[in-house]
Parts: structure tokens; sequence; C-alpha cells
């Protein structure tokens, strides 16, 4: 029986880790939201100079309902086997924590520092614009707000709710420009 594609699934083309590193290539502080096994965290850090925060809570599959990914202990080693060498120099630092309390601790620790916040965790309307909220305020003027995924109703509902005018980019990807 042939497995059923998700609509993530469907962009595993990846078109959209170029055009991110892009974005990054001009920043110097860059948050990655939802790294799963840190495919586009490796991606970034190979293509980029940035720092990059890496945010995840590694606690199961309900980060990603109905994409059929698997989340557990597992996943979090490998994403840490993957970006071993970044994370012992410093260029990438996990944050693991849920998005929103990462995103509270980050404006307090740094303020609103981040040139690029890539949202790509939970997919559900709620958690999306709870993200979009939450980290609104890390990005720094004229900084990029982005995230991936347009194409699940649940993110283009909240993307379209808070920035009306989002554009599109590197395949399923919004994007804005963050003013203060």
């Amino acid at each position: 029986m042939k497995k059923k594609k998700s609509p993530h699934a469907k962009d595993m083309s990846h078109q959209y880790r170029p055009w991110l590193a892009g974005l990054a290539a001009r920043a110097w502080k860059v948050v990655e939201v939802g790294v799963y096994q840190g495919r586009l965290t490796s991606y970034l850090a190979r293509n980029t100079t940035a720092q990059i925060w890496a945010v995840d809570h590694w606690r199961g599959p309900a980060a990603y309902p109905g994409c059929g990914l698997v989340v557990n202990e597992k996943t979090e080693r490998q994403f840490r086997k993957r970006l071993n060498r970044w994370i012992q120099g410093g260029r990438v630092v996990v944050v693991k924590m849920e998005s929103v309390e990462a995103a509270a601790f980050l404006l307090e620790a740094h303020g609103p520092v981040f040139d690029l916040v890539f949202i790509d965790a939970s997919h559900d309307y709620e958690s999306v614009k709870a993200d979009i909220e939450a980290w609104r305020p890390c990005v720094k003027a004229g900084g990029i707000l982005c995230g991936h995924d347009i194409n699940w109703p649940g993110v283009q509902k909240a993307v379209h709710e808070v920035f009306p005018d989002y554009r599109i980019g590197g395949g399923f990807c919004w994007w804005t420009e963050v003013g203060r």
C-alpha cells in the first residue's frame, strides 16, 4: 500500500532552503522555530555565517499533527548529532522550550535583535498565530519574520490575519519585513 504524502512532504524538494539561506546570508542573528532533525539548521550553518538559535521541544507528534512526522527522543539525538560541530563552536544555540516560551525568554535576554525568524513548528491555526505574535517583538526593525507551509490551512489563516500583505518566497514560505 502506497503511503499518502502530507502537505509537508510535498515540499521535500527543499526549494526553500536556498531562498532562506539568501535571507540568512544578510543576517547576524537567526532563529529557526521547529527544527525537527536539523536538516534546515545544518544547511543554514553550512551556507551562512549567522548565529542560529534552534528552538524545539522535541516532545512528540502533536507538534506536527497530520503530517506523519515522528518526533521523540531519537529525533532530538539526530538533531544534536547532525549539528554537534556548530553547537560546540557556538554558531548554533539550542533552545529546548515551547516556541512561545522561548520567544519570551530570548526577548528578555537579548531584546529585539534578531534579523530573521523562521517559523516551522506546529501548523494549526492557534499555534501559528501564537508563534507569530510571540516572535514578532523579537525581530529588529527591518528584520524578516517568515515561515513555512503557507499551503496548510491553519498557517495560511493565521498569517493572513496578522499580515494581510504577506509575501511568498521559496516555494511554500511566507514572509514580511517587520517595522517598528
